[in-house]
C-alpha cells in the first residue's frame, strides 16, 4: 500500500488532501451555493412586475405580479430545504431542537441564519453523506 493510499481524500469530490476535511475548491463551492440561496431570494424582490407575453394573446387576465417571484420571497421552499437540514443535523447531533430556538425577527434574518448554519455545519454533513451531498449538488 502506498503512501497515497493511507492520504485522507475531500468527501465530496475524492481529492486527495493533507488532512481530514472538505478541499478549499469543495468548500468555497458549496458556501458560495449557499449564499447563492440568500442572494437569489433578495434578488427576488425586484422581479415582482408580470413577465411580457410574446405578443399572443391569452384567455386569462393577469393578477398584476409575478406569482413564482412572490412565491419565493415568502422564503416557504428555501426555509423548508434549509430548516430540513438543520433539522436533521440537530437531531443527530444532539443539539438544541429547532422548537427551542428563539424565531428571528425578520424573514431575511431566518434564512441568513440558517444558512449560516448549514456553513457551520458543513464538513460534518458531507462527511455522514458525501455521495448525497455530491449528488444533492449536482457534480458527480
Amino acid at each position: 500500500m502506498s503512501e497515497i493510499d493511507n492520504q485522507p481524500s475531500c468527501p465530496v469530490c475524492s481529492r486527495t488532501r493533507l488532512e481530514v476535511g472538505l478541499c478549499l475548491i469543495c468548500e468555497k463551492r458549496i458556501c458560495q451555493m449557499l449564499d447563492d440561496l440568500y442572494d437569489f431570494w433578495d434578488a427576488a424582490h425586484g422581479q415582482l412586475q408580470p413577465a411580457r407575453g410574446a405578443g399572443g394573446r391569452s384567455s386569462e387576465m393577469s393578477i398584476g405580479i409575478n406569482v413564482a417571484a412572490l412565491s419565493f420571497i415568502g422564503g416557504h421552499d428555501i426555509l423548508r430545504l434549509l430548516h430540513s437540514w438543520e433539522a436533521w443535523i440537530r437531531q443527530e447531533r444532539k443539539l438544541t431542537p429547532p422548537a427551542f430556538i428563539p424565531k428571528p425577527e425578520s424573514l431575511a434574518k431566518e434564512i441568513a441564519n440558517a444558512i449560516d448554519f448549514a456553513k457551520a455545519h458543513l464538513l460534518w454533513s458531507v462527511n455522514q453523506h458525501p455521495a448525497q451531498s455530491a449528488l444533492a449538488l449536482g457534480w458527480k
